[in-house]
C-alpha cells in the first residue's frame, strides 16, 4: 500500500466560452490519503469528485498540479503503470467472459497461479454475495450484480498500492448497502488497503471513512473526520450538506446594548456570552448579516419556554415518524420552517403551537456575507 498526495491540482476543459475559453472542473485541490487509510471524496453531482478520482487513476489528464502515489509522481504515467485497482460505477465488464473470468482477469494478467486466483475469488465472492453467479455472463446480471462484480475485480488485486472506488454500491438495495458498508470497512482494515472512495451519499462517507474531503463547485470545502464535519462545519455548505435532516438556518443580526450582545431576528432575541458576542463583532464582515444554525437532533420539543436555553416558538406543520425517532417540522412563519428530531413519537399534533429549545453550546453562527463559520478562539 502507499500514501497518495494530491497537490494543487486543477482540471479545466477547453471550450468556446467567450474570453475565458475553458470550463473549470477542479480548482486547486490538495489532500493526502495516508497509507492504509480510507478517504472519501464527498459532494453533490458535478462537484468535481469523480474528475479528481479519474486524474488519480490516470484516466483524465491533469491541467495543473501534481499527484504522488508513494514517493512517485504519476502525472504522466499510464493507468496500468500506477499500480491501482479500480471499481467504477460504469462496471466495465467484458461481455464474453463469465463473472469468474471477469474477476480473474487482472490476476491472470499478472501470472497468478490458478489455485491462488480461485481462493481469492471465492473469498471476495462470499463477501459480496455473488457465489451463485460466478458462471454467469454480464448480460444475465442485474445492475446491482454487475456493480458487485466490478467491486470484486478491484478487491482481488493484492499488488495494488491504492484502491479507487467511484460510487461502487450506488445501485444496490438499502439492506445490501448497509451490509457492504460494514464489510468494506472491515476488509479495508484487515487487508490494510489504501482506499479513495467517491460518493454523494453522506451516510456512506460518515460510516466508512477515516477522513472526508467535502467538495462543491470544483473546490474543497473542508477536510476532516466524520465527527469533525458534523460537529464543527467550516461553512454553510458543509453544515447544510452533512446531516439528515439538514441543519436549520435562520437569518439574524448582531446587536449591542451597553456591554451586552444580542443575536436578533424576527423570531428571537438571544443574549450572547460576552466572549461570543465580541468574537462575532470582530470576525464578521457584516454583523447585520449573520446566519444562526442548529442541528435538528440538538433541539428539544416542549409546550413551554425553557428559561435555561435558547427557545423558539412555532406551529407544528407535520410529523414524520422514522421508527425510533420522528422529525417534527415547525412553521416559524409562512416561509420559514425548522426541523426537530425527537425520540419516538412526540406528544403533539399537527397545528399545535410548540416551543423548541437548544443549548447555547449547540448553536453555530455563520457570516452571512462569506458563509464561513464564526468560532470562539
Amino acid at each position: 500500500m502507499a500514501e497518495v498526495r494530491v497537490e494543487h491540482v486543477w482540471k479545466f476543459y477547453r471550450e468556446e466560452l467567450g474570453e475565458s475559453g475553458r470550463v473549470l472542473a477542479v480548482e486547486d485541490v490538495s489532500f493526502v490519503c495516508e497509507d492504509k487509510s480510507f478517504l472519501c471524496l464527498l459532494g453533490p453531482s458535478g462537484c468535481g469528485k469523480t474528475t479528481t478520482l479519474r486524474m488519480i487513476a490516470g484516466l483524465e489528464k491533469i491541467s495543473k498540479g501534481d499527484i504522488y502515489i508513494g514517493q512517485r509522481k504519476v502525472n504522466n504515467l499510464h493507468p496500468r503503470d500506477r499500480q491501482i485497482a479500480m471499481a467504477f460505477e460504469s462496471y466495465a465488464l467484458y461481455p464474453p467472459l463469465t463473472v469468474f473470468d471477469n474477476i480473474a482477469f487482472p490476476l491472470r494478467a499478472r501470472k497468478y497461479p490458478e489455485k491462488k486466483i480461485r481462493d481469492k475469488i471465492n473469498t471476495v465472492a462470499e463477501l459480496l454475495e455473488i457465489q451463485d453467479i460466478l458462471n454467469h455472463r454480464p448480460a444475465r446480471l442485474s445492475g446491482g450484480e454487475q456493480q458487485r462484480v466490478s467491486l470484486a475485480r478491484a478487491l482481488v488485486r493484492e499488488d495494488a498500492l491504492v484502491t479507487l472506488m467511484d460510487e461502487p454500491i450506488s445501485h444496490l438495495d438499502s439492506q445490501l448497502k448497509a451490509k457492504l458498508r460494514i464489510e468494506l470497512k472491515r476488509v479495508q482494515e484487515e487487508w490494510g488497503l489504501t482506499v479513495i472512495y467517491v460518493t454523494h451519499d453522506q451516510l456512506e462517507a460518515l460510516s466508512m471513512a477515516d477522513r472526508v474531503v467535502v467538495m462543491n463547485l470544483g473546490r474543497i470545502q473542508q477536510i476532516g473526520s466524520p465527527i469533525e464535519l458534523y460537529e464543527k462545519p467550516s461553512n454553510l455548505f458543509v453544515a447544510g450538506f452533512i446531516g439528515e435532516p439538514p441543519m436549520n438556518f435562520i437569518e439574524c443580526a448582531l446587536a449591542k446594548e451597553g456591554d451586552k450582545f444580542f443575536l436578533r431576528s424576527t423570531f428571537f432575541n438571544f443574549e450572547l456570552d460576552r466572549g461570543l458576542g465580541s468574537e462575532i463583532a470582530k470576525e464578521s464582515k457584516a454583523p447585520q448579516k449573520l446566519i444562526m444554525g442548529v442541528r435538528p437532533g440538538d433541539m428539544t420539543l416542549g409546550k413551554s419556554e425553557d428559561a435555561e436555553s435558547y427557545s423558539l416558538q412555532g406551529q407544528i406543520f407535520s410529523i414524520e415518524p422514522h421508527g425510533e425517532s420522528s422529525v417534527v417540522i415547525l412553521n416559524l412563519e409562512k416561509d420559514v420552517q425548522i426541523y426537530v428530531e425527537v425520540p419516538g413519537l412526540p406528544e403533539a399534533a399537527e397545528g399545535e403551537v410548540a416551543w423548541v429549545s437548544f443549548s447555547k453550546q449547540k448553536m453555530h453562527v455563520f457570516d452571512g456575507e462569506t458563509g464561513e463559520v464564526i468560532r470562539i478562539s
